[in-house]
């Protein structure tokens, strides 16, 4: 099982402590800098795809 697995499941139920944990992990794995490195013609899942980053994590990092 996969830390993408857990987080991305839909089926999972998460409680507050989880989802903070979530977006303490996104401001650790995904540099800030996101929008200025060549990414802005490229939707979330094509960026998640290419810095292995579950999808979850970018929405939290770009607050959508």
């Amino acid at each position: 099982m996969s830390i993408s697995y857990l987080i991305e499941n839909p089926l999972q139920v998460k409680n507050k402590f989880e989802i903070q944990a979530d977006k303490f992990a996104a401001e650790i794995l995904i540099n800030y800098e996101i929008k200025d490195q060549g990414y802005g013609q490229l939707d979330i899942e094509q960026i998640s795809s290419l810095i292995c980053v579950p999808t979850k994590l970018i929405k939290y990092k770009l607050n959508i």
